[in-house]
């Protein structure tokens, strides 16, 4: 991908540390060069900054040769006592920065140094101000101290023609000690733009940088923007190299087919073997922003080769998938395809411990514990275990129940209070999720058991990195993991399940214990499902005998979680000395797989493993120690310290959403809850409660609105789901005050616990204590939230506080207006006619049981005598669900800057208000809206063959789609098919989503086909076609008679038929309108109403085809003679012809060749004649020119598949092919929708052909599918 012009930004990125210019008088300079070089390959280039040398110039492609020269990862390591050192550069490119790319990546510097723990730390960076001579300085914070080791990081889009370093004369500034020698040989990332630094802010954000960091050791850069193509010379360039390990990241820039690609993979592979047979290779597979792309077109085209050399034997090859390259929450580039500084820094992480791990380095396994921790004494302790271990990262604590069908949803909740109060010991409850498991065991092995813990075991496996498995440990009934790995089978890869349970007696697995016996539909998917399985059996822990003694001699009187597990063995069995801690040993095992023994077993067919033996004195031993490391209460755990944050059980690109509401004080509240909870766009995490009114009655009103909360939930089944903490008892008493409260805390962690650049959504429906006090509280979350308010007043164009939410809490309110926070207000003044009646209401929910009926008692409750009200709060989450319902508008205020809603559509926000409550709410999450095409064209009507379609917006705002249909490509009329094939039409209301069922437009008694609908400037709907048909007008006996392509046939020529009430009639007789052309294309018009349609016909003199159009200038009533367009010599026009009108008038003519090459033609005079047709470039078929509002011009077509091309310049170039579809057929058509995304319907050939449709954006570098 080469990264287009280069134009500075006004964009200033100011270190952490001031930059300034460096005095020539007060500084010894000191070549570069002369100190030690890292990142480059080759010693003998033609100078020093340069990667690539002369020797290797015939192995790489001329542009890649080109940007050899910018000197991207190319570091100058040295060692200095000096307090600053001083830069002094001069680049070979004046074009110092890009449009999505600053100066100080392009062609700054970043200085580094190593800090004491031995990790790499960022220090500052020179900004380049011209070509030649520039001049910084950066200071080390810390001021003058013994040496330390630096790392200067050179431009990444930018020669670097000279540089040097400068100290105080009296400083040391020279050569560092060599790398370890188990860290010099480098690591060689061979690549595209973004392995050579598009678009990070500074050449050390560049992944490569980065990643080297982590490793601590060498980085070659070897990114060539658009040119990292695997071109079969480029291995024998690498095979020069003695690398660490080979990173291959091309998959942006292999637009090829499967067969180059396999090609050029298979021989990069061997040349590399040749010479390294032992050196690790890795290739990385497409990032992209959007989840459900992965894996793409490409990665899948590099994980074949990939795997077939593996099958061969080839060793040493790994594939890193693209799905955790950058993450999904679409934040991760600066254009959809390039990485900035986060998504640079998430391609690192998450390369780094395949990497690590590949050249023997290790990360701690991300650990997940599933437990029935109130059930025993053992659980507890053997938690314990686990959060102190250094060795684990513990990502969560899901807990489950026991017993029968009545008792376990109440033991599986008093499990889940133990795993708070734990958690709340160790002040971890912020950092490791929790979340309740099921309310009963699977009911059969083939149904699962939904459960905020299963989704959370689903999306923490899904977010483990590519070559990691997520370490699951089962400490009692299985129906969490289980459900798991039903609900989401693509897991079964990325687990390893460690359970307690089973017995092995006589080599034999049984399941008599109580785990298994518990709940054995589980323990039954468990063993066949697949996933990597260890079961710590009963039968090994005959004598894992603890003594109280030794609990009490250890943890009595500690405090914290000590003195808490002391007790527990106190309440549960007091008059126990001694006690089998079973779960204990599973850890164990795992920790110190020296004391226990693993052996593999066959059950039934499934491979498992089973510890069959345990040291039982070894374990105890090392459980003592590691609990005496750690006081409770103090230090956090180390597996905690790392600890990921909460993620999103229903997606990552869900927004976090939390409400808190005066629930109790108005009858809006629980309309608006109501809308957020049933909404699939947010995960709703917490609805908090608030109170409202004077400062006696305010304690008691919010216990009210506590108690709506939890009735609202519980109607729907979400207690256990979302957090309800009640709220503050008072407002705060003044701006700077908080009132600590369980809701302001819940806040707090919720937004900690958000994933790095999202914010939690806080509306706020009622007072605003609870939130500000959380910004009080803790001020590092304001930038982790959103807050959107209802209250104030905005007259005038100016913000006052003069109504009831901001009244009732004054000093809140002050403090959210100057805290910084994110803020946007849905004032009072906005919603003067937002006005509900119960009329509609009662229509809408009366009767109907659940939630929606206690909405209508809470109306005739409150205001029994009230016909209408102003249901106030449904609009802050209409206007942020569908945010062109109303108008968001930036308002200053004291300085403050935040954000009002000052006009919302009423009819449009109760619309859909009502039809996003028309059914019953959802209790669980639903799978993520899938991009795959739909088809759109099955009904009775269409028969079992469907083709040939096309698409028209009409001006009523419908979708109308018409297509051919029969019983195969050509179907001419039999005795079992009376009139041949006919034309359908399907008609979409709602953008494309949800179509009609097929009807007939036309049919006759020949075979019609080809159609193709244009809407006209009076609204005239006209619909062209031809038809085939036997020559003596002869039935066929039946549709499968196999003659039927041997038939004597002819064609119609040119037809129209016409609708003039939008589709909904047409005309019963079509119009011939030229016997000897046909038409595979819409009539076009043009700004003065001028109709042009594209034709084309056979030749019996040349036996060529001959493209041409015709014009009409009375809306198609009639014709003038058609226009050929002429071909070069010998080139036939099999035409398809489309035209579309450019910018400057004239007209475009795009055409079908004999051969795959698309050609076009060019009219100055509105279709009355055409230039000569030439080559466009790049093969195409059946193709359709579609104009956007932003003035791209989109050519959809056949070949390669289905595909499209864009233009950006009225056709003077195209960029493509785009791929839509794997399949043959095409013949697309396109349109606009009007949130600017792409409809394209094609169909698929074949037997059972349909008609398919499909939604995507246009990007810089392609398109991005979205749902229909």
């Amino acid at each position: 991908m080469r990264v287009a012009c280069r134009i500075a930004l006004a964009l200033s990125v100011m270190s952490a540390w001031d930059v300034g210019r460096a005095s020539a008088d007060d500084v010894r300079w000191r070549d570069a060069a002369t100190l030690e070089i890292e990142g480059k390959g080759w010693a003998d280039t033609a100078s020093p900054f340069v990667r690539l040398p002369d020797s290797v110039k015939d192995k790489f492609s001329p542009l890649a040769w080109q940007l050899s020269a910018e000197s991207a990862g190319i570091c100058i390591r040295f060692d200095t006592d000096a307090a600053a050192v001083s830069l002094r550069w001069s680049v070979a490119s004046e074009s110092l920065a890009m449009p999505h790319m600053p100066a100080t990546g392009v062609s700054g510097l970043d200085l580094y140094a190593r800090d004491d723990d031995g990790s790499w730390r960022f220090i500052g960076n020179g900004r380049p101000a011209k070509r030649d001579g520039n001049l910084a300085r950066i200071e080390f914070p810390e001021g003058p101290r013994r040496r330390r080791e630096c790392l200067v990081y050179l431009p990444l889009y930018n020669g670097t023609k000279s540089l040097e370093i400068g100290a105080p004369p009296d400083a040391v500034l020279e050569k560092p000690a060599p790398r370890p020698e188990d860290r010099r040989r480098p690591i060689v990332v061979y690549g595209t733009s973004i392995v050579q630094g598009g678009c990070a802010s500074r050449p050390g954000m560049v992944w490569t940088a980065i990643l080297g960091r982590m490793l601590d050791r060498p980085v070659i850069n070897l990114g060539f923007s658009s040119a990292g193509t695997m071109q079969p010379p480029v291995g024998e360039a690498l095979a020069e190299l003695d690398p660490a390990a080979y990173l291959i990241d091309c998959t942006w820039n292999m637009g090829d087919g499967q067969e180059v690609y396999t090609e050029r993979v298979t021989r990069l592979v061997r040349t590399i073997r040749k010479a390294r047979p032992h050196t690790p290779i890795v290739f990385v597979a497409q990032s992209h922003i959007r989840p459900e792309t992965h894996p793409t077109e490409l990665s899948r085209r590099l994980e074949a080769p990939v795997l077939s050399l593996k099958n061969e034997g080839v060793e040493g090859l790994f594939l890193v998938p693209g799905a955790d390259l950058i993450g999904s929450d679409g934040e991760g580039t600066v254009d959809g395809v390039h990485p900035n500084d986060l998504g640079m820094d998430r391609q690192a992480r998450c390369l780094h411990p395949i990497v690590d791990k590949i050249l023997g380095g290790s990360t701690p396994p991300r650990v997940y514990i599933d437990t029935d921790l109130a059930a025993e004494v053992d659980d507890s302790f053997a938690v314990y275990r686990a959060l102190i271990a250094p060795e684990f990262h513990v990502v969560g604590l899901s807990t489950i129940g026991w017993e029968g069908p009545l008792d376990f949803p109440t033991n599986t909740r008093a499990s889940q209070k133990m795993s708070e109060e734990m958690l709340g010991l160790l002040k971890l409850e912020d950092r490791i999720s929790h979340p309740i498991g099921a309310p009963n065991p699977m009911p059969a092995a083939s149904t699962p058991v939904d459960s905020p813990a299963a989704r959370d075991i689903i999306a923490k496996a899904k977010e483990t990195p590519a070559g990691q498995k997520l370490q699951v440990f089962v400490l009692g009934c299985y129906t969490n993991v289980a459900s798991a790995l039903l609900l989401d089978p693509s897991i079964t890869d990325k687990l390893t399940v460690h359970v307690m349970g089973f017995r092995y007696d006589d080599e034999r697995l049984t399941p008599n214990e109580s785990n298994t016996q518990g709940d054995p539909h589980a323990a039954a998917h468990l063993l066949k499902s697949g996933v990597e399985l260890k079961a710590m059996v009963n039968s090994t822990l005959r004598h894992f005998q603890w003594t109280k003694a030794d609990v009490d001699a250890h943890f009595k009187g500690k405090g914290g979680v000590r003195d808490y597990l002391a007790q527990r063995w106190e309440s549960y069995s007091p008059n126990d000395p001694q006690r089998t801690l079973w779960d204990i040993a599973v850890f164990e095992a795992v920790l110190r797989p020296e004391l226990a023994t693993l052996t593999e077993v066959v059950h039934d067919g499934s491979r498992l493993h089973v510890w069959t033996q345990v040291d039982i004195k070894g374990m105890k031993a090392d459980y003592w120690e590691a609990a005496e490391t750690l006081a409770s209460g103090s230090s956090k755990p180390h597996a905690a310290a790392e600890a990921s944050t909460v993620k999103t059980l229903d997606g990552p690109s869900k927004p976090h959403v939390y409400i808190d509401a005066d629930t109790g004080n108005e009858v809006d509240d629980p309309f608006a809850i109501y809308r957020a909870l049933v909404a699939p766009e947010f995960h709703v995490v917490g609805l908090s409660s608030a109170g409202w009114g004077e400062t006696e009655a305010f304690p008691t009103n919010t216990r009210t609105s506590q108690r709506m909360n939890e009735e609202v939930l519980g109607l729907l089944k979400l207690e256990d789901r979302i957090s309800h903490p009640i709220g503050a008892p008072n407002p705060m008493p003044a701006a700077s005050t908080p009132v600590d409260s369980p809701a302001a805390r819940d806040i707090i962690a919720r937004a900690k616990a958000m994933p790095a650049g999202r914010k939690l959504q806080v509306f706020v429906l009622g007072a605003y204590t609870n939130v500000a006090s959380a910004l009080l509280l803790d001020p590092s979350v304001t930038d982790r939230m959103t807050v959107h308010v209802m209250g104030f007043r905005y007259d005038d164009e100016r913000l006052t506080p003069n109504e009831f939410n901001s009244q009732g809490d004054l000093h809140a309110a002050a403090h959210l207006l100057k805290s910084g926070v994110e803020l946007k207000a849905m004032v009072n003044t906005t919603l003067d006619h937002f006005q509900w009646t119960k009329a509609e209401v009662d229509a809408r929910f009366k009767g109907k049981g659940g939630l929606r009926d206690y909405l209508v008692q809470r109306w005739e409750s409150h205001a029994p005598n009230d016909p209408q009200r102003i249901l106030w709060d449904i609009a802050v989450f209409e206007a942020v669900l569908r945010p062109e319902l109303a108008t968001l508008t930036e308002v200053v205020h004291d300085g403050s800057r935040l954000h009002v809603w000052t006009q919302v559509d009423v009819k449009g926000m109760q619309a859909d208000y009502w039809d996003a409550t028309a059914a019953p709410a959802p209790v669980s999450s639903k799978p993520p809206a899938s991009v795959d095409p739909i088809v759109i064209s099955r009904g009775e009507q269409a028969h079992s063959y469907q083709a040939f379609p096309d698409a028209c917006r009409l001006k009523n705002g419908d979708i109308l789609a018409v297509f051919y249909a029969g019983y195969t490509h050509v179907s001419l009329p039999a005795d079992d098919f009376p009139l041949g094939g006919r034309i359908c039409m399907v008609r979409s209301s709602d953008e494309g989503r949800t179509w009609s069922e097929p009807a007939v437009l036309y049919d006759d008694e020949d075979d019609n086909r080809d159609p193709h609908v244009s809407q006209l400037d009076d609204g005239t709907l006209i619909c062209t076609f031809f038809s085939i048909a036997e020559k003596d007008r002869k039935r066929l006996k039946t549709i499968k008679d196999p003659k039927l392509f041997e038939q004597n046939r002819s064609d119609t020529g040119v037809q129209i038929v016409v609708s003039r009430d939008d589709g909904k009639t047409w005309e019963a007789e079509a119009r011939s309108v030229f016997p000897d052309w046909v038409c595979s294309a819409p009539v076009r018009q043009l700004p003065n109403g001028v109709c042009v349609l594209g034709l084309y016909r056979g030749d019996e003199e040349t036996g060529l085809s001959i493209a041409g159009t015709a014009r009409s200038t009375d809306r198609g009533l009639t014709w003038e003679a058609p226009v050929a367009i002429k071909a070069p010599p010998g080139v036939g026009l099999n035409a398809e012809t489309d035209v579309i009108r450019l910018a400057d008038g004239r007209l475009y003519a795009a055409m079908r060749s004999f051969a795959d090459d698309m050609y076009y033609a060019i009219s100055d005079d509105e279709a009355r004649s055409w230039s000569e047709a030439k080559k466009a470039g790049f093969p195409a078929h059946s193709p359709h020119l579609t104009r956007l509002s932003s003035g791209e011009i989109i050519l959809s077509h056949r070949l390669p598949k289905t595909s499209i091309h864009i233009s950006g310049d009225d056709a003077e170039t195209w960029r493509g092919p785009y791929p839509i579809d794997s399949c043959i057929g095409a013949y697309p058509a396109t349109v606009e929708l009007k949130d600017h995304s792409i409809l394209i319907i094609y169909y698929v050939e074949g037997g059972g052909s349909v008609i398919r449709a499909r939604r995507f954006n246009l990007k810089p570098d392609g398109i991005e599918f979205l749902p229909l």
